[in-house]
């Protein structure tokens, strides 16, 4: 008797996964929607996805540092990067410089303040 063995199911890349829920934001266009599937940009190892509407895509690379995309048309395959985008998060708002014992506690309290050096 052989034992049944399980496959495992290869885990989603982030490239695939922010591929997927742009797709699904974008509206559709002659009533085709947006697709998301994996893919292989030429100009990095990463896992990388496609946003394909027709003949017309986006090539998505997500890494954790930073974002890459390429457009890519007919008759045009991009070998690098269209655009990176290095954040996605709004950057901090600085009210005013604080002191370093300022910025200690408020980190022991969990905030973020931006920091100065103290009056010598």
């Amino acid at each position: 008797m052989v034992s049944p063995t399980a496959t495992l199911a290869p885990a989603a890349s982030p490239s695939l996964t922010l591929a997927e829920h742009v797709a699904a934001l974008l509206p559709p266009r002659a009533g085709t929607a947006w697709t998301a599937e994996p893919h292989r940009a030429w100009w990095s190892t990463a896992p990388a996805a496609r946003i394909v509407h027709g003949v017309r895509a986006l090539v998505v690379v997500a890494r954790a540092w930073d974002t890459e995309i390429g457009w890519q048309l007919p008759g045009r395959v991009p070998t690098r990067p269209d655009l990176r985008i290095a954040r996605m998060a709004p950057a901090f708002i600085v009210r005013e410089p604080a002191l370093l014992s300022d910025v200690v506690s408020a980190t022991l309290a969990g905030a973020d303040i931006a920091m100065r050096k103290e009056p010598e």
